[in-house]
C-alpha cells in the first residue's frame, strides 16, 4: 500500500513539472512568434527614427529607444511607440474605418510631438490589385518632413498630379490610382485625427 502511495506521489509530482515545463514553453514561443509577427512594425518604427539595428539586436534596440503606450479606441486595443529621445510618435494606420478601394491599407506613420508634420510613412500590408502599388517609396517619400493642416478636416492632402498651387500638406497622387490615392488620403487622415485625439486625452488626463 504504501509503495502504491509514493508511485501515485511520485507520479503527481512527474506530471506537475512536465506540465509546468511545456506552459513555459508556450508562453516562451508565443512571445517569440508575437515578436516575428511584429518585426516589420518594430523595424519601420526604428527606421523612421532613424536607429540603427540589425536582426540579431531589433528587439534589444527597440525595448532600449521606443516606449510603448496602449490606448483604447471603440474597444480596441491600439499601441503607440515615442521615441525616447524626441518624442517622435509612431502609430498604425489603416485600422479603423477607412480602406482602399480593394481593402485594406496597414502601415506605420511617424510624427513629430506636437503633430504638426509627419516624420514618414510605410505600408506594410496593402490589398490593392489594379494601379501602382501604393507600397512604393517614390510616392511614399513624398511624406517625409509632410507638413500637416491639423486645424482642417484634411491634414494630408493627395492631389492629382502637377496641380499648381500645391499646399505645404499636398503630395502627388498615384498615376492611374486615384481611387487607392483618395483611399489612401482618409486613411492617413483618420488615423491623424484619431490618435492625436487619444494623446490629447493623455495630456490632459
Amino acid at each position: 500500500m504504501n509503495q502504491y502511495i509514493k508511485l501515485l506521489i511520485f507520479i503527481t509530482i512527474v506530471a506537475f513539472f512536465t506540465s509546468f515545463a511545456f506552459i513555459s514553453m508556450d508562453l516562451l514561443f508565443s512571445e517569440k512568434i508575437e515578436q516575428n509577427q511584429n518585426k516589420a512594425y518594430y523595424a519601420a518604427v526604428l527606421n523612421h527614427n532613424n536607429i540603427a539595428y540589425n536582426d540579431a539586436n531589433i528587439f534589444d534596440v527597440f525595448d532600449a529607444t521606443i516606449q510603448v503606450e496602449t490606448y483604447v479606441y471603440e474597444g480596441q486595443e491600439l499601441n503607440v511607440y515615442i521615441n525616447s529621445e524626441n518624442n517622435n510618435i509612431s502609430v498604425i494606420f489603416g485600422l479603423f474605418d477607412a480602406s482602399g478601394v480593394w481593402g485594406d491599407i496597414i502601415g506605420i506613420m511617424t510624427l513629430d510631438e506636437n503633430f504638426t508634420r509627419i516624420i514618414n510613412v510605410s505600408v506594410l500590408i496593402q490589398e490593392e490589385q489594379l494601379g501602382k502599388d501604393v507600397s512604393t517609396r517614390g510616392f511614399l517619400d513624398q511624406f517625409l518632413n509632410l507638413s500637416l493642416a491639423g486645424e482642417t478636416l484634411t491634414p494630408v492632402i493627395v492631389g492629382p498630379i502637377g496641380s499648381e498651387g500645391d499646399l505645404d500638406n499636398e503630395v502627388d497622387q498615384l498615376s492611374g490610382a486615384t481611387g487607392t490615392s483618395n483611399g489612401f488620403q482618409n486613411i492617413i487622415n483618420e488615423s491623424y485625427f484619431i490618435y492625436r485625439n487619444l494623446l490629447e486625452g493623455r495630456d490632459n488626463a
